[in-house]
């Protein structure tokens, strides 16, 4: 089976878009989003309408870099789905009062710094209100939990990093230090080569390999943190493996096994088993301890 992520998409006002727990994809106004983008800029913001969103030459008290000659800086903008839809979360991450959490895009970060980072904002009066920049700590989607004994709600997100056709990915939360850093704590991994090597696996364990994080999510009911992770269909897995056991391999395969070492300890997928189950991973912060299911 293969899975669609889901999203939760709600329309909210700013302030009113604080909630105690959950994921918040949110659908800004236009002057929200102008709004978000003033708040991390020293200078006036221009409208990109290629990427439907706003942008800035110079951001506000980001890091030492006080000289565009340091940091060439020509785009500051928030991860967007289109449609006005903002990658913000809203909770109670370093103290107890209202504040987002937001992603963005910088040019002046480099691909092992995902090209941006993460952004905390305290939420005043229905305006964000800068607190300071994560650089390199980018999630591709979060959830946030409800409140813990001290007041404070940890986002779980999952990132995702590719690198000459190799996806790693983690997932876990991330946790606001006293000193005004933050941290995240891989809890699960998933990735693959498909982009340097093909379709791919090994052939060690009869275990189901993560090869890609679909989506996360809050099941309330349970108080459990999800993820649905992509994973090859183990009777395809299987067939493959046993073709590597007997050296079983077509041109196309020993042309890659030359070039690349790697290759070498790895049975391939052929096109007609590029079939995807998902694995369903659950965790109940605060414990790491995950739980695994396959998907009916």
């Amino acid at each position: 089976m293969r899975f669609v992520p889901i999203f939760l998409i709600v329309t909210i006002p700013l302030i009113g878009g604080v909630r105690a727990q959950g994921q918040i994809t949110a659908n800004l106004s236009e002057a929200q989003a102008k709004q978000l983008h003033q708040a991390v800029c020293s200078e006036p913001i221009a409208k990109l309408d290629r990427l439907d969103s706003w942008a800035c030459d110079h951001p506000r008290g980001y890091r030492n870099i006080t000289s565009p000659a340091f940091c060439p800086v020509n785009t500051l903008y928030f991860s967007s789905r289109g449609g006005g839809q903002f990658q913000i979360f809203f909770g109670k991450f370093t103290a107890n009062r209202p504040q987002a959490i937001a992603m963005y895009t910088a040019a002046c970060e480099p691909h092992a710094n995902s090209f941006g980072g993460m952004a905390l904002f305290n939420v005043v009066d229905q305006k964000f209100e800068l607190v300071r920049y994560f650089p390199g700590i980018r999630a591709v989607d979060c959830v946030v939990t409800p409140l813990q004994r001290d007041g404070r709600q940890p986002p779980y997100c999952f990132s995702s990093f590719m690198a000459q056709g190799i996806l790693g990915q983690s997932f876990g939360p991330i946790r606001f230090k006293p000193s005004g850093e933050a941290a995240f704590n891989s809890w699960f991994q998933a990735g693959n080569s498909d982009g340097h090597l093909g379709v791919t696996t090994g052939c060690k364990t009869n275990k189901p390999e993560p090869r890609r994080i679909s989506a996360v999510r809050l099941d309330e009911a349970r108080s459990e943190v999800v993820l649905d992770v992509e994973v090859l269909d183990p009777h395809h897995v299987a067939s493959a493996c046993d073709r590597f056991r007997k050296g079983d391999f077509n041109e196309e395969e020993r042309n890659v096994q030359k070039w690349s070492l790697s290759a070498k300890g790895l049975a391939f997928i052929r096109p007609d088993e590029r079939q995807f189950d998902t694995m369903v991973v659950r965790f109940r912060p605060p414990s790491a301890r995950a739980k695994v299911d396959l998907a009916p």
